[in-house]
């Protein structure tokens, strides 16, 4: 649909240039979020998303954020779509189009985008599989036996062990490097997270190697990947000190994937230096089920990890569990476990709360006269392959030396 006539400014403005009223809510949403503490990741998604945001509108005669109207919007929406642009990418642009009209204060462009929501569907995530990793790692070991192509070799392996998003990568310095602890540990420029990664020591020569090499060019004690290294090849046409991350795309790209092949002579998947990220992701997940272990390896948070990963990562521990679910076999709980008593039951008693009575515990499967339990420890009726509570209690507290009181010997719900 097309934006109101009303909305369109009939002027010879270029609409392959920003406009002021545009570029003024980009600026001004830059200085609120650096206000706000937010990193320089989220200010370039400000620069960037909000010029392709105001292009967008201007190609459709919409010039001032102001006069966006809700025709307009959908209009805009249909532009993203014909670009085939996916959902969680579409969420960005919507995200960054809100924060330029907070910025200027367009209260009824942002209900209107307020609206829009994006229903999620879960991403399909490729990566490669272990052969063809290792295809690419018997490329990277040939490369560095060369001092020609050693920094082609420096770069995958970087990529294979650290796992950066190549804006990370072409921005790594040697005060990056632990060599004594074998540990490369920098900020992620996205979002300021941590990330560290361990080099073997196989591959920490190859890097020390570089080092070697790459020290005697300008810049080259402080970058791992200067900008003289490429000479007037390859870099940035501006006055940056290091490569661009175009060059190390191409470096990964042909160098290593493309120059990889199976056993059978198939080449590798033509993925993007960025599915090393879930290459190693997916393999930790499936070896571990820690996403923590990947949150410090890549700098993502958590929730960002489990809503790309949790539907696609299905390990033999979670397909026996759901496995038994489904066929009626008991799955084995938290609480009672040989002699160990359930915390509940513990705190209860503690506290007076167990009726004098016969009360139902379900998680023994037992029933006890609580009032003569205590005064009596020899009550019968009790299994014979658990102990009595005030058996366990009194085991316990002698074992562990601990004050009097039914707590005395339980250490937390870790033995529980």
């Amino acid at each position: 649909m097309a934006p109101d006539k009303k909305n369109k400014i009939d002027d010879e403005r270029n609409p392959m240039v920003v406009s002021p009223e545009w570029q003024a809510a980009i600026d001004e949403a830059i200085e609120q979020a650096k206000a706000t503490g937010k990193t320089k990741g989220h200010h370039d998604n400000i620069k960037s998303y909000g010029k392709h945001n105001a292009l967008e509108f201007q190609s459709i005669g919409v010039w001032v954020p102001h006069n966006v109207t809700r025709d307009a919007y959908i209009a805009w929406h249909g532009i993203l779509e014909s670009k085939k642009f996916k959902g969680d990418y579409r969420t960005k642009r919507n995200d960054v189009l809100k924060l330029l009209f907070k910025a200027v204060g367009a209260e009824e462009a942002l209900g209107i985008a307020c609206q829009w929501k994006n229903k999620f569907l879960a991403p399909e995530i490729k990566f490669w599989t272990t052969q063809e990793v290792e295809a690419m790692m018997r490329v990277i070991r040939e490369l560095a036996s060369k001092p020609e192509t050693l920094v082609y070799a420096a770069a995958g392996i970087l990529a294979n062990r650290s796992s950066p998003r190549v804006s990370d990568l072409v921005a790594l310095k040697w005060d990056n490097f632990r060599f004594g602890e074998g540990i490369l540990t920098f900020r992620a420029r996205k979002n300021g997270k941590r990330c560290t990664a361990p080099i073997d020591s196989e591959f920490l020569s190859i890097i020390r190697a570089w080092y070697e090499q790459v020290k005697t060019f300008e810049g080259g004690s402080t970058w791992v990947f200067p900008k003289s290294i490429v000479a007037t090849h390859g870099g940035r046409k501006n006055d940056s000190t290091i490569i661009s991350e175009k060059t190390i795309r191409k470096w990964l790209n042909e160098k290593i994937r493309d120059s990889a092949s199976l056993p059978d002579g198939s080449p590798v998947q033509k993925l993007s230096p960025h599915h090393w990220r879930h290459t190693n992701a997916i393999r930790i997940l499936l070896k571990t089920g820690n996403y923590y272990y990947v949150k410090g390896l890549l700098g993502d948070e958590i929730r960002t990890l489990e809503r790309h990963y949790t539907t696609f990562v299905y390990t033999r521990a979670s397909r026996k569990k759901i496995s038994d679910c489904l066929a009626g076999r008991p799955v084995k709980k938290g609480g009672q476990r040989g002699d160990i008593w359930p915390q509940k039951q513990i705190v209860d008693l503690a506290q007076g709360e167990f009726r004098l009575n016969s009360k139902k515990n379900n998680l023994c499967a037992q029933t006890y006269e609580v009032g003569n339990f205590i005064g009596n420890p020899d009550t019968e009726g009790l299994s014979d392959d658990k102990p009595s509570f005030y058996d366990w209690q009194l085991r316990h507290h002698s074992a562990n030396g601990l004050g009097g009181g039914f707590t005395a010997g339980f250490s937390g719900p870790g033995e529980i």
